[in-house]
């Protein structure tokens, strides 16, 4: 699904063009009223989803088996969702729901990609999406501690990689 719209709202008339040769293609399109609430929620998921894989170096089924698992990635969405509503997009009550059930989905082998390039020993996004929340957070005088743990573990990651080349 591929949600886009105007920063403002609107349905304008750029937006419905570009909505109309969306409907061309063979996928699924959105042209959303709400888009930056929308990309603040995905932000919140990916940021949270991010955060747990590179630290585990694991899968969300492999996290969940753990005691801690679901506790853990729970704390680190709720740091998430106070950055966002402190920059004045709370999470839909919606969104919530379909988040915690995405990220405490037993048995799930969803990773975020940022734990796939740390695999394969390539660059990550940890700085753009962890580091970014982060900033954000302490902007809006929010506590992230988990999430600072995760900024430094990719911080590290980073710095042992320039290393290698």
């Amino acid at each position: 699904m591929l949600a886009f719209g105007e920063l403002d709202g609107t349905r304008s008339a750029r937006a419905q063009a570009i909505a109309a040769e969306f409907q061309k293609g063979k996928f699924n399109t959105a042209l959303s009223e709400r888009i930056v609430p929308e990309m603040w929620e995905k932000f919140v998921m990916l940021t949270t989803l991010a955060s747990v894989t590179t630290l585990t170096h694991s899968n969300l089924g492999q996290i969940l088996e753990a005691s801690e698992g679901e506790r853990t990635i729970l704390a680190i969405l709720a740091e998430c969702e106070a950055v966002a509503k402190a920059s004045g997009y709370a999470v839909s009550p919606e969104a919530a729901a379909r988040t915690r059930g995405l990220l405490t989905t037993r048995g799930s082998p969803f990773t975020a990609s940022t734990q796939t390039d740390m695999d394969a020993g390539g660059a990550t996004e940890g700085d753009h999406i962890v580091g970014d929340m982060v900033r954000r957070g302490e902007a809006k005088s929010v506590p992230t501690p988990l999430l600072r743990v995760a900024l430094c573990n990719l911080q590290v990651y980073e710095l042992k990689r320039a290393k290698r080349r």
